[in-house]
């Protein structure tokens, strides 16, 4: 029932080149493989009608691969120095309601993250101030999901599930630097789900994602933003055999 692990390891991201573009000879050198040293611990408990858990992690990136500015001032990949994240995870689940015929789930899950580049090198000594201290891209501070499940089962063998979700996705930064125009802000989903089966092994489905229409930006650079899709609704058929 319960249940307390501690791991550890390290992992590479290989070396290479990038070919995007290459017009001068910089654009034409190799970088190294970036390595971690992860390590994690942490607890699980479970009981009949609920479970919940607990992990806390760290990691350590040496040579960090990215795309940054070269010494010719054209773009392109390489080692840019050493980075750190460490945070911790808190995921439950617990049966609200557990009769003959219906069920009622919660599930909730979040995850809080710090991330740091602890070393840069440049040949400009502004970009490595401005650089160092920074959290890393593609990084959000926080993510949490939460879901309310509801199942029936009526007479005959017919299923009804209907299912609501809300998902959090946190400050992020898209680039090496940090800057408010390059940060996209904290954004919140709604979705829903309704489902019916049939004893035959098919059923149909409607669900719904944003349904509250958030406009919210996954990706940020300046006035060049990707926008995330807006409310969308769908139905559909499916079977088992």
């Amino acid at each position: 029932d319960f249940n307390i692990f501690v791991s550890g390891g390290t992992g590479y991201r290989s070396g290479g080149f990038d070919g995007t573009s290459i017009f001068t000879i910089e654009e034409t050198f190799p970088f190294e493989s970036e390595t971690v040293r992860s390590l994690e611990a942490g607890v699980r408990w479970t009981r009949d009608r609920f479970r919940v858990s607990l992990d806390g992690f760290i990691n350590r990136f040496r040579n960090l691969q990215a795309t940054t500015r070269l010494a010719n001032d054209t773009n392109g990949r390489t080692n840019v120095g050493r980075a750190e994240t460490q945070g911790f995870e808190v995921a439950g689940f617990v049966r609200l309601v557990q009769t003959q015929t219906q069920t009622l789930d919660l599930s909730a899950s979040a995850a809080f993250l710090e991330s740091e580049i602890t070393e840069f090198r440049s040949a400009r000594i502004a970009d490595v101030r401005a650089t160092i201290g920074d959290p890393l891209p593609g990084a959000p501070d926080v993510t949490a999901y939460a879901s309310l499940t509801h199942s029936i089962l009526f007479a005959g063998g017919w299923a009804l599930t209907s299912t609501v979700g809300v998902s959090h996705h946190g400050e992020e930064t898209n680039r090496l630097n940090a800057l408010p125009n390059n940060t996209t802000e904290a954004y919140t989903l709604v979705d829903a789900r309704v489902e019916l089966g049939a004893p035959a092994g098919w059923s149909v489905y409607g669900y719904g994602r944003n349904i509250t229409d958030e406009v919210y930006f996954p990706e940020l650079n300046g006035a060049s933003r990707l926008v995330g899709a807006p409310a969308t609704y769908g139905v559909g058929f499916r079977t088992t055999f």
